[in-house]
């Protein structure tokens, strides 16, 4: 798709964590840009602080590496703060694009 800016958020295990460090290292790589890091607590429930990080980032691109019970919670904040839609793309990890997410 030829995306070079994104903004990426993860959880701070260590499936999310490994997992955007090796995003961020390719992303390098490639010359992707990652305008803001966002990282949150397994299990949270509020991400209004990393979610403004994201929207303040102005990236329309956004990485998540997470557990699909960290998804779901994280996607209806961001619906509910006006980061999906027309103009937005979500990327997720494997954990994140499970059935059971939705």
């Amino acid at each position: 798709f030829n995306w070079t800016i994104v903004a990426t958020v993860s959880s701070t295990d260590g499936y999310g964590a490994a997992g955007i460090d090796a995003f961020h290292a390719q992303a390098d790589e490639v010359g992707i840009t990652v305008l803001a890091q966002a990282r949150f607590q397994p299990d949270q429930d509020d991400f209004t602080e990393q979610l403004n990080m994201l929207k303040n980032s102005k990236a329309r691109i956004f990485v998540m590496f997470c557990a699909a019970q960290d998804a779901s919670p994280l996607l209806e904040q961001a619906f509910r703060m006006g980061l999906t839609g027309e103009g937005y793309v979500w990327i997720g990890s494997d954990s994140v694009t499970k059935a059971e997410t939705y």
